[in-house]
């Protein structure tokens, strides 16, 4: 008996656009079945949104109250404390009033410092170096002061910002000092520095305080701030222990003249603190005992030079016995005004300095000298050793031969103070 099986229905074929819109409704559904359990819709859920949104706005609000108006009669500690907020509108805040505090803020500041982050010591130390420049040029307290004291307990990246607060500082302060000495009379520039019968050819940039300087207290203080000047020279009423005391607080401050001036005991120990002060010039400034003695305590490195200042030569050789490691050089201070060159075996005049003693006795270039007074001059060496030993306002009488002429000529001279250039 043969079983007929039966067959199968014949398959159901849909239509292509039919078949597209199914595909297209199942990817639908999985697209909004995630949302639906992520945000499903209720009236529970909308009020959850709704508060929501009301602490963010409450939030925006607080934020433009910090930035707008700040509650001044909070104490500095409370703003210090806010340099660490997590708000950023807060922070802003506490440093714009913590500059406002000024001093009152500087101990809350150190002590944040010592117990903050990075960030926190960024900011604290910026507000200090804002405070700093608020204050006298003087002052060495309150800000200025805590920066300095931190620059010497820190270490690592917190040093690094120390360090590049003071130095922005002095950049500021140096600034300010060369516009305010200078139209009070000071002279900062490029300029010939002169030292000990001898001028540098090239230009450097230096200090000039003379006659045509204003004595106010207020505006000698900003000298400290002149940071980068390594020459200062100074005359007449400006040799002072104000402006000694000033000189000794520049940083770079290496070769210093003090000329034509009454330097008094007091102004020479304020010179004692100058420990980078390489050669030092004294140039017809009056030296007694006393004074000689306080010199030998100043740190002088490499040369002094005492020119007029009424020291005897045996008093010279007693300063470097006492002084073995420090070349000094003496001279009574008289100057002819002659250039003679080293390099030849007689001394013969090369030029002539204008307004000077050799000027106004008639010499000119080109005449062979061979002798003053009595003692006779075979190189320039022997006669600038005979000039030497003789004072501004002695008289000599100089022998000389003029080029092109055999016979020996003489002229009285009566000598002069040496004016650098």
């Amino acid at each position: 008996m043969t079983v007929q099986r039966p067959f199968p229905p014949p398959a159901v074929r849909l239509p292509t656009d039919k078949l597209l819109f199914v595909f297209a409704a199942i990817a639908l559904v999985s697209f909004l079945a995630p949302l639906q359990i992520i945000a499903p819709c209720s009236a529970d859920d909308g009020d959850v949104a709704t508060a929501n949104a009301d602490t963010t706005a409450s939030q925006d609000v607080s934020d433009s109250a910090d930035s707008d108006s700040v509650d001044s009669s909070l104490d500095p500690q409370y703003w210090a404390e806010q340099l660490g907020h997590d708000r950023f509108l807060r922070r802003e805040s506490a440093t714009r009033e913590l500059i406002q505090l000024g001093d009152a803020a500087v101990d809350p500041l150190v002590a944040v410092i010592d117990n903050g982050n990075l960030e926190v010591n960024q900011r604290a130390i910026s507000i200090l170096s804002a405070i700093a420049l608020q204050q006298s040029p003087k002052e060495d307290d309150g800000a200025y002061g805590a920066l300095l004291t931190l620059s010497d307990t820190s270490a690592g990246s917190r040093l690094s910002m120390v360090q590049r607060a003071l130095a922005e500082i002095a950049a500021t302060r140096r600034e300010q000092a060369e516009s305010i000495l200078r139209d009070a009379g000071y002279f900062i520039g490029a300029d010939h520095f002169s030292f000990s019968l001898s001028t540098l050819i090239i230009p450097v940039k230096m200090l000039r305080v003379d006659g045509s300087w204003k004595d106010e207290p207020d505006t000698v203080t900003w000298l400290r701030w002149l940071t980068d000047i390594q020459y200062a020279e100074i005359r007449g009423d400006a040799v002072c222990t104000d402006v000694i005391k000033q000189l000794a607080k520049m940083p770079s401050l290496q070769y210093l003249a003090i000329i034509d001036g009454d330097l008094d005991a007091e102004a020479i120990s304020e010179m004692k603190s100058m420990a980078q002060l390489k050669e030092l010039e004294l140039r017809y400034v009056s030296l007694d005992d006393e004074k000689r003695e306080l010199l030998s305590s100043v740190p002088i490195r490499l040369t002094l030079s005492i020119m007029g200042t009424g020291t005897s030569e045996e008093q010279a050789d007693q300063m470097r016995r006492d002084l073995p490691g420090l070349a000094i050089i003496h001279h009574n201070g008289g100057f002819l005004g002659v250039n003679c060159s080293t390099r030849s075996e007689a001394c013969i005049i090369d030029a002539i300095v204008r307004e000077s003693a050799a000027e106004a006795a008639g010499l000119r270039p080109g005449d062979m000298i061979i002798g003053i007074d009595q003692t006779e001059v075979e190189q320039f060496s022997d006669l600038q050793q005979a000039v030497k030993q003789r004072k501004a306002g002695d008289e000599i009488e100089v022998r000389y031969r003029r080029l092109n002429l055999g016979e020996v000529a003489t002229v009285k001279a009566t000598l002069r103070k040496y004016r650098s250039r």
